[in-house]
């Protein structure tokens, strides 16, 4: 029987991790384990064991989080040596490659979770991969070729951050119309808002259509909302759609609607303007039109909107770099039976092993 010790870093591959898991329920009998080695985490109300090691340390550790958890680590791992097991490990930092070899004497699956455009991969990072990865595992076709170039076991998988996107829940009463959705960036969502509402009449004048903001989940975004857009002449106000829609923004005749419901927004929009990496790439896996946006030069967006074969050409290459959705199957048949890209294998093996 197959046994799988998964280490993810941060929340968001701990979503991944779990949806590949489910995958892996599904097909095989497979053992799961998840080590969670600088967070408290515990999936064991999930069916996925948390592997821990009980630690007795004087009360004066308590002071320094950072050593004991490389510690919690370092101990933790050293004891797997003895099982025999697949490492999985998912995130960005190549460096945890060196010490899951060092500590487990094992070479983990590296499953490269990246939610920027432009990130960078450094010549560390690919002595890291090179030496203590058995594999890795990519949505990025380009970091993909680049590694194959480099004669590095480096698979395509498609694109992983889709997989994460549930189901829709409700519709937005949208009339019909058009959905234009925007997302602003988490991390500086105040100097992109302040972007959007000035070029939004602009924007509003071209076409008549359904505009959806996602804003952050935030007690206080409301009211950075309010000021700023006081500040530019805007008022918000209450939704009749309360359960979905926190309210709207109008200025005569404008006006934009504010949600918090990001998976909604993404499934039911037909375009997207993202100022949010992450959100661009999940939109193309789910085969939505985006359209460039540039903070230092916004006015930009007028122009992509008119040249049709520009906004083609930019989705159809963010979609041959980052592909669509069904990933998580895609992992899973890899870790259970090497197989990189093969659509009959959830049909041929779809009991327990």
């Amino acid at each position: 029987m197959n046994c799988f010790l998964f280490i993810p870093e941060n929340e968001l591959d701990d979503q991944i991790s779990l949806n590949i898991c489910r995958s892996l329920r599904k097909i095989s009998l497979a053992k799961v384990y998840f080590f969670h080695p600088f967070q408290e985490v515990n999936f064991q109300n999930k069916g996925y064991p948390e592997i821990k090691s009980n630690i007795t340390l004087p009360s004066v550790c308590r002071f320094f989080p950072k050593i004991v958890n490389w510690y919690r680590f370092i101990r933790t791992l050293r004891r797997r040596r003895r099982f025999r097991e697949t490492v999985v490990l998912v995130g960005r930092k190549t460096y945890f490659l060196f010490w899951i070899f060092f500590l487990t004497h094992k070479k983990p699956v590296f499953i490269l979770v990246t939610s920027q455009l432009n990130q960078a991969f450094s010549w560390f990072d690919r002595c890291f991969t090179r030496y203590f990865a058995q594999s890795l595992l990519t949505h990025d076709q380009h970091l993909n070729h680049f590694l194959r170039q480099k004669n590095q076991a480096s698979y395509f998988m498609g694109n992983i951050l889709t997989d994460l996107v549930q189901p829709i829940e409700f519709p937005f009463i949208h009339g019909k119309k058009t959905i234009y959705s925007i997302f602003p960036s988490t991390t500086r969502f105040e100097f992109d808002f302040e972007i959007i509402l000035k070029i939004f009449p602009d924007f509003a004048d071209m076409m008549n259509c359904y505009y959806l903001m996602v804003i952050p989940p935030s007690q206080k975004t409301l009211q950075k909302i309010a000021t700023i857009g006081n500040q530019l002449g805007w008022n918000l106000s209450k939704s009749l759609e309360g359960e979905i829609l926190e309210g709207y923004l109008w200025k005569t005749p404008y006006y934009m609607n504010l949600t918090l419901f990001r998976n909604e927004t993404l499934v039911q929009s037909d375009f997207i303007i993202s100022m949010d990496d992450m959100y661009t790439i999940q939109a193309v896996g789910l085969n939505k039109k985006v359209i460039p946006f540039d903070r230092n030069h916004p006015q930009e967006i007028f122009a992509y909107l008119k040249d049709t074969n520009y906004l083609n050409e930019f989705n159809k290459f963010l979609k041959s770099r980052f592909g669509t959705s069904g990933t998580k199957e895609r992992i899973a048949a890899y870790l259970l039976r090497g197989i990189v890209d093969d659509k009959r294998f959830l049909k041929n093996y779809s009991t327990p092993d």
